[in-house]
C-alpha cells in the first residue's frame, strides 16, 4: 500500500459544536454527527473510507483545494503541518487499512477539541456556530452526546495530539476538565496545539499558565488570533479589551513554550497587515526567537474576503506596498517572509473587478451591524470609504 497523501484519514477527529464531525477545518465534507451516529459508525463511514481511498492516489482529492491552494502559492499547508506532527502514524497504515478503505480498529490519535460555541467575543467575520455572544448567548455543544471521559477512557492510550480551538476554548471548562485528565495520566509529552482570542489567562480560579507548564514546552505551540490591534481590533473582534490582549501577548511571549500568530486577512485590514505585524514585534511577541516568522496568514473566504469587495485599483495599490513591505523586512531584520504573503498578494492582483452585489452586501451587513452596536465602519476604518466611492461612481455610470 502506498503512502498516503495525508495522514488525517487514519488518525482525527475534528468535532463542531454541533456534534458534525468532518475531516479537518480546511476540509468540510460531512463525515457524521455524534448526536445521531457512535464514533466507531463515523469512523467506517461511507465518506470517511472514500477519503481514506482517495488520499492513497497520487495527488490531493479536489476537497482539498485550501491545501492545494496554499501550497501551490509556497505556504505550508495544514495537511503537511499534521503530516510532520502525526509522522510516526504512517508506518501503521498499510496494517491497519482494509480494501474498501475501512480500518480494522477505532484509534483517534488526534483531537480537535472543538465542542462548544462559548465564546465572549462578537467577531464580524464569525458566525453563531462558533461564537454564544453572536448566538443570543445561546451555548452550543456536543459534549455530553460525546462522553469526554468514556472517550479519553477508550482513546488516550494512543493519543498523540490534541488541538484545542473555539468557540474560546480557555472559557471551556470541559478544556480544563481534559487537561486534567491528560496530567494525571502522566500524557504531559504529547504535541498540543491552541487558537486563542487570548482575552484571559485566568478562568474560575484556574491559571492556564499553571496548566501549560506542566506540559513539554517544546510540544505547546499557543497560536493567537489577532486580526487587528487597539481601536480597530475592538470594533472587528467586539468583545476585544486591546490594552488586556496586549498585556496578555507580553506575558506569553517570556513563557518557553512556542507562540503563533494567526491573522486573517480580510476587507477589514489587508491594508494594516504592517501596522499589525510591527506592532506585534514591538511587543516581544514576534520575535528573533521565531526568526520574526512566527505568524501565518489566513485569507478570509466568505463575505468580507478582499478579491469580492476591494476595488481592483485599490487591490494592486495594496499589493505593492505589501511587497515593499516584504523587501524592508529582509533588509531590517534579515528575514524572507515572501511565502507568507504569497497567497494573499496573488489573490490582490487578480485581474477580476470587484463584484458590485458582493460590496453593497458588505456594507449593508456592517451598516446593520453598526446601528446594533452603536458602531460607525468608516469612523474606525475609513480606508473602506473606496467601496461606497464606487458605488456612487457606477451610479453615474462612471468607471471605476
Amino acid at each position: 500500500m502506498k503512502k498516503p497523501q495525508c495522514i488525517i484519514p487514519w488518525t482525527y477527529l475534528e468535532l463542531l459544536p454541533s456534534g458534525v464531525v468532518s475531516p479537518c477545518c480546511s476540509n468540510p465534507i460531512f463525515l457524521g454527527n455524534i448526536k445521531e451516529q457512535s464514533i466507531d459508525e463515523i469512523w467506517n463511514s461511507d465518506n470517511m473510507k472514500k477519503l481514506r481511498l482517495e488520499m492513497l492516489k497520487e495527488s490531493l482529492p479536489e476537497v482539498c483545494w485550501a491545501c492545494r491552494f496554499e501550497e501551490g502559492h509556497g505556504k505550508k499547508s495544514l495537511r503537511e503541518k499534521y503530516n510532520e506532527v502525526l509522522s510516526s502514524c504512517f508506518d501503521s497504515v498499510e496494517e491497519e487499512t482494509n480494501p474498501d478503505g475501512s480500518v480494522k480498529e477505532v484509534k483517534i490519535k488526534a483531537w480537535d477539541f472543538r465542542i462548544s460555541n462559548k465564546c465572549n467575543f462578537k467577531c464580524r467575520i464569525c458566525s453563531p456556530t462558533f461564537s454564544s455572544s453572536i448566538n443570543n448567548n445561546i451555548v452550543v455543544s456536543c459534549s455530553e452526546d460525546l462522553n469526554i471521559p468514556k472517550f479519553l477512557d477508550e482513546h488516550i492510550d494512543h493519543l498523540q495530539f490534541m488541538e484545542f480551538a473555539g468557540g474560546e476554548t480557555l472559557l471551556m471548562d470541559e478544556h480544563y476538565d481534559v487537561l486534567d485528565r491528560l496530567i494525571s495520566e502522566g500524557k504531559t509529552d504529547i504535541d498540543i496545539w491552541y487558537n486563542t482570542n487570548m482575552s484571559i489567562l485566568n478562568y474560575k480560579g484556574k491559571s492556564v499558565l499553571d496548566y501549560w507548564r506542566k506540559f513539554n514546552p517544546d510540544k505547546l505551540k499557543v497560536t493567537a488570533s489577532i486580526d487587528e490591534i487597539d481601536e480597530r481590533a475592538e470594533y472587528i473582534r467586539k468583545g476585544t479589551v486591546w490594552k488586556t490582549v496586549q498585556k496578555n501577548l507580553i506575558t506569553l511571549s517570556k513563557e518557553k513554550f512556542n507562540v503563533n500568530t494567526n491573522i486573517v486577512v480580510s476587507s477589514y485590514n489587508v491594508f494594516r497587515l504592517p501596522k499589525i505585524i510591527d506592532r506585534l514585534i514591538e511587543i516581544g511577541w514576534i520575535s528573533e526567537r521565531y526568526n520574526y516568522s512566527n505568524f501565518e496568514l489566513t485569507l478570509e473566504t466568505s463575505l468580507h474576503n478582499v478579491l469580492a469587495v476591494l476595488p481592483k485599483s485599490y487591490r494592486l495599490e495594496i499589493s505593492k506596498q505589501l511587497e515593499t513591505y516584504i523587501e524592508e523586512y529582509r533588509l531590517k531584520y534579515g528575514v524572507d517572509i515572501s511565502k507568507l504573503f504569497a497567497h494573499v498578494i496573488s489573490d490582490l492582483n487578480m485581474s477580476v473587478k470587484n463584484n458590485a452585489y458582493e460590496s453593497k452586501e458588505f456594507l449593508d451587513y456592517n451598516f446593520f451591524e453598526d446601528d446594533k452596536r452603536g458602531e460607525r465602519l468608516f469612523d474606525v476604518i475609513p480606508e473602506l470609504k473606496c467601496i461606497s466611492k464606487k458605488h456612487m461612481n457606477e451610479k453615474m455610470g462612471i468607471e471605476y
